[in-house]
């Protein structure tokens, strides 16, 4: 099996299992995770982030 055909199995059953959710339940969705914050406020030791490909990364020690 392709790597194209596995995307469209998975893109199927994604907008399948969307289409049993009545719209009152889609209405009522977490808010979004601000990634940024989340790292300002528990990894103190990171930092501000660095640009990377666009968008910005963190380097985290191991």
């Amino acid at each position: 099996m392709s790597p194209g055909e596995l995307q469209d199995i998975v893109l199927y059953q994604s907008e399948d299992s969307q289409a049993d959710v009545p719209d009152d339940d889609r209405k009522h969705t977490m808010p979004a995770f601000d990634l940024d914050s989340w790292i300002a406020h528990y990894c103190l030791e990171l930092g501000s982030p660095q640009p990377w490909k666009g968008g910005c990364k963190w380097i985290f020690e191991v």
